[in-house]
């Protein structure tokens, strides 16, 4: 027999309290059973659009695991958002649904609607995205999942399913910080709602919310002013920030109080650029915990991709132990759309660095996170070579599947 089951499997061992040893057996032994068919072997060797999308099927056909065949056509339904077709898209995600509702265990379906409402999101089926995040029970996740969802509905301009998915989080300092990148993502393609909804947030927003939640709004609604064209606003946020920075009496916010000025030097291409960059990179020098060079180099870290040269950034990866964590620092400061070579170079030696982890089912887990980066940057090279590494057919017809946008006809 082809598969195993192996969600049902583990998940019985969890609940019989199995050692580690043997969740590490049950997964290995899955892998053994998950090997790429010839076609896939294929298409990477020879990548094209319509072969990559052909053997994704091909899978989802061969497969026999519902949790299996709703990853494989999650895959899917992002090509087809990349390539513009949505209805395509929405059509294979009310596929996914029903693989879904077919595995029959609670918490194995709490994942995959996590996963399935920002595709619909993606597909702009709204009231299919909505309808999903509501059935996620855990009121954490629910709130990320909306937030997620606001980012998407930003990007296509979706000003009211936006602000919809926002009202649905019910933690008021990530409902602000949501917002933020809300506005400046609908900015791109509805500058008008962008503008009208920034306002509203600038009146709501008060002037007694936390130290660095007031200096990190004044620079991201000054920016935003100044995205789109609104001089006065954009001078009103820029004098609370310098006013605010002022204020900075810890390393850690001198630290990202000059990190914020520098982010304002950089959008007016002013000469004092330099000067906060240095100021910045002193006051992080000096920073003790783990937790807050971390945070610094999130912030720091998009700014610096943007100067001539990003080492430092790269360099900040040391401050981040697990693989997690380096991938999602990675993922977080390389900007959409746009290659990088030295976050290319680093996702290599990363992924070359997964060697030490001995399950084969948790290094494709990290191979995914670093798949993530790859197709952000759109870097088709650097996504074949980490789907190329995975072990789980199922998890190389995914990859495959969501890079076919980048791959030639």
């Amino acid at each position: 027999m082809k598969r195993r089951l192996l969600p049902w499997f583990l998940l019985t061992f969890v609940a019989m309290g199995a050692t580690a040893q043997d969740r590490d057996f049950a997964r290995e032994d899955f892998i053994q059973d998950h090997k790429p068919s010839e076609l896939l072997l294929a298409c990477l060797d020879a990548p094209t659009r319509a072969c990559a999308l052909r053997a994704s099927l091909q899978t989802v056909v061969d497969e026999k695991l519902n949790m299996e065949r709703a990853k494989i056509l999650a895959g899917l339904s992002q090509a087809f958002v990349d390539l513009g077709q949505l209805d395509r898209a929405a059509q294979t995600l009310d596929m996914a649904l029903k693989e879904v509702e077919g595995i029959g265990i609670s918490f194995a379906v709490q994942i995959k609607l996590q996963e399935l409402a920002p595709l619909n999101a993606y597909a702009r089926n709204a009231e299919g995205a909505f309808s999903l995040a509501e059935r996620i029970t855990i009121r954490s996740v629910k709130n990320r999942v909306y937030g997620e969802m606001a980012q998407i509905f930003g990007s296509a301009g979706m000003a009211v399913e936006g602000s919809r998915a926002i009202a649905m989080i019910r933690n008021p300092r990530l409902a602000r910080y949501e917002t933020l990148g809300f506005l400046e993502k609908l900015a791109q393609n509805n500058p008008q709602s962008a503008l009208q909804l920034g306002r509203e947030y600038e009146a709501n927003f008060h002037d007694d919310y936390a130290y660095d939640e007031r200096l990190l709004t004044y620079r991201r609604l000054a920016l935003l002013y100044l995205q789109l064209g609104e001089g006065e606003s954009f001078v009103r946020m820029k004098l609370k920030l310098t006013e605010g920075a002022g204020f900075a009496q810890s390393d850690r916010m001198r630290a990202l109080s000059a990190i914020h000025m520098a982010y304002i030097a950089f959008a007016e291409d002013t000469e004092d650029l330099d000067a906060h960059v240095a100021t910045a990179i002193l006051w992080g020098s000096r920073l003790r915990s783990l937790d807050q060079k971390m945070v610094f180099a999130t912030m720091f870290a998009p700014l610096e991709l943007q100067l001539s040269d990003p080492k430092n950034a790269i360099d900040r990866l040391e401050f981040f132990e697990s693989h997690d964590e380096k991938a999602l620092y990675m993922e977080a400061i390389v900007p959409e759309g746009i290659s990088n070579e030295h976050i290319s170079a680093a996702v290599l030696s990363e992924l070359s660095a997964l060697d030490d982890i001995d399950s084969a089912y948790e290094r494709d887990e990290a191979r995914i996170r670093l798949l993530k980066i790859a197709h952000k940057m759109q870097e088709l090279d650097l996504t074949l070579t980490i789907v190329r590494a995975m072990e789980d057919d199922d998890n190389m017809a995914r990859g495959l599947a969501e890079a076919a946008a980048l791959m030639p006809e």
